[in-house]
């Protein structure tokens, strides 16, 4: 698995980090510095949500999540802080499908809770945005039923004990944490911060819970676990009826808002441009169209073709404004829809537009198809919690560090 990247083989300079138990090391080669790299049970990861998480500001002893709402399992909206003071003490760590970390951590975070569930202790999964959508087909929710259908998902595939919290919309537990994909916190049952890390490594994780209550005589380990421990990601999509379109190697994602719609977003949208466009320059525009696969729903190609509509305001040119898929000779698929169109935004004038699809969706079992028409008005602002694509965001980033690196070969990383 290609985790090292730029590390392997280059010295290492310790840089302290203020309220982190996490070491941070900055690689040298030949007296140039690299990006740094925080040691996480051994292994490297990146340095950018130990940064992220002390700009938050929180120290310990703050209680920064009171008062926040997440959902239970059953889609319960609670405070959190009450599921907090249900215990004496709350380990609390961010999880999702698509990332790395919280993959590589989850099964030795299950051992800590066979061995300190008992105690006093209660853990907690808080599932929140995708970190990288499109790995494994999975695709950012629109709603918190899509992101508690993921949880289900989680729950069945990676066989936990520990329950999952989801994350409200506005993603506001993420971004008080510092937008950052699988932290760890300790916190009291007034929701004290005792101890917190940007990542949840459970090596760092048992000595702060034996100095709260103690040790166990027999510590649990992963081996003694059922708990899935071959999850791969597949960035490639699982259909490939028709191939992916060719795109620049950096692309941002842009906010976007669904319209009401009388039918679910079974097809959802990702809309991502050039970082010069931004800035105001010109640049390309991406338009991905993605079957949710929380959905048994695909593309019904004995129907048109699908159609992309994109109406724009002064400030804002988009060419062409109105594209058509593939026309598949099969009849259905679950392969995306993309397109790569032009834009050219206006320096002073709104930075908004709308995409407007209308495709044909039938189920998997064949029990109806129906034609249906959706509408997003989509802003040229970057995404902060819109995730990262490696195939577009990713690829070109990680190049610059490692020139050998390979997105064919990459499995899965520590974000």
């Amino acid at each position: 698995m290609a985790r090292n990247f730029w590390c392997i083989t280059l010295g290492l300079v310790l840089i302290p980090v203020v309220g982190s138990a996490q070491t941070v090391a900055e690689a040298v080669s030949d007296g140039v510095a690299a990006p740094p790299v925080v040691m996480v049970g051994g292994k490297p990861f990146s340095y950018g949500p130990v940064r992220a998480l002390q700009n938050t500001g929180i120290k310990i002893g703050d209680a920064p999540l009171n008062g926040q709402t997440v959902y239970t399992e059953n889609g319960q909206a609670v405070d959190i802080g009450e599921l907090i003071a249900s215990s004496e003490y709350t380990v609390l760590t961010g999880a999702c499908l698509t990332c790395g970390a919280f993959i590589n951590s989850f099964a030795g975070i299950e051992a800590l809770e066979r061995d300190y569930g008992d105690k006093g202790i209660q853990f907690l999964y808080l599932y929140r945005i995708l970190s990288h959508p499109e790995r494994n087909d999975y695709i950012q929710p629109f709603t918190i039923e899509e992101r508690l259908m993921h949880v289900a998902e989680a729950k069945k595939l990676l066989r936990v004990k520990i329950p999952f919290v989801a994350d409200n919309m506005d993603n506001s537990i993420r971004l008080t944490w510092g937008n950052i994909p699988n932290p760890a916190f300790i916190l009291d049952s007034e929701g004290r911060v005792i101890y917190m890390a940007a990542w949840a490594d459970p090596e760092l994780v048992r000595p702060e819970l034996v100095n709260l209550v103690g040790p166990v005589s027999k510590p649990t380990t992963v081996a003694d676990l059922d708990v899935k421990k071959d999850y791969k990601f597949n960035l490639e999509p699982g259909d490939v009826t028709v191939p992916l379109i060719a795109t620049p190697d950096t692309m941002y994602p842009l906010k976007l808002t669904p319209q009401p719609s009388d039918h679910p977003f079974f097809a959802k949208l990702r809309a991502e441009v050039e970082p010069q466009v931004l800035e105001g320059q010109p640049g390309k525009l991406y338009l991905g169209f993605r079957m949710d696969a929380m959905y048994p729903v695909g593309w019904n190609n004995l129907a048109e073709p699908v159609e992309v509509r994109v109406d724009t305001s002064a400030g804002v040119t988009v060419t062409p404004n109105l594209v058509y898929g593939p026309d598949p000779n099969v009849v259905k698929d679950k392969s995306p829809r993309e397109f790569l169109l032009d834009i050219a935004p206006e320096q002073d004038h709104n930075k908004s537009f709308s995409v407007t699809i209308n495709y044909y969706a039938c189920d998997d079992a064949d029990t109806w198809c129906i034609p249906i028409s959706q509408q997003y008005l989509v802003q040229l602002e970057f995404n902060p919690t819109g995730g990262k694509v490696e195939q577009r965001f990713w690829k070109a980033q990680r190049q610059k560090t490692n020139p050998n690196f390979n997105l064919e070969e990459f499995t899965t990383d520590g974000s």
